[in-house]
């Protein structure tokens, strides 16, 4: 063990591990997650859909009432058709109130899709490009945020970039 700052655990087939100002950090193959404070922040990234099991952590995950925000940091990994109705499903079966959500994402495309999901979608999200991050936490009302935030994104990130024999 190194210290508080990390502690890695084996847990299912996942990592979870304790970060300074970050809650537990769940790690799986293409996507991650931790909470900040009252954000849920969800980092995906990689060439395909994710694999079913990374959606399901993520709903598991959703379903614990210790968020009302959520914060998605695209850099690929987007769920196929299938596993997209599934995330709507669950969201529009849950109780009120819906977090809201901002979505950063390079892709243009997905911006342009998510833009026009929210005007049929009870679920209030927006999207932002990756420089826009601080426009994204200001929708969230979380702008005195960004380092905590920028932080969890980086470890979010590296963590998925290693390999999986490694997390």
């Amino acid at each position: 063990m190194r210290g508080a700052y990390h502690r890695h655990v084996a847990r299912s087939g996942h990592t979870t591990r304790r970060v300074a100002a970050v809650s537990d950090v769940q790690v799986h193959a293409q996507w991650a997650f931790t909470r900040v404070g009252s954000v849920l922040v969800l980092c995906t990234q990689g060439e395909h859909e994710p694999p079913e099991t990374d959606v399901d952590a993520w709903l598991i995950r959703v379903t614990q009432p210790d968020f009302s925000k959520i914060l998605l940091h695209a850099r690929g990994g987007t769920p196929d058709a299938k596993q997209r109705a599934r995330l709507a499903a669950y969201w529009n079966k849950a109780p009120p109130p819906i977090p809201p959500c901002a979505v950063v994402t390079d892709s243009a495309l997905v911006r342009s899709v998510l833009v026009a999901l929210s005007w049929i979608s009870r679920f209030p999200f927006r999207a932002f490009a990756a420089n826009e991050l601080t426009s994204a936490l200001q929708y969230l009302e979380e702008a005195d945020s960004l380092t905590k935030l920028s932080e969890a994104i980086e470890t979010l990130h590296d963590a998925l970039e290693r390999p999986q024999s490694a997390r």
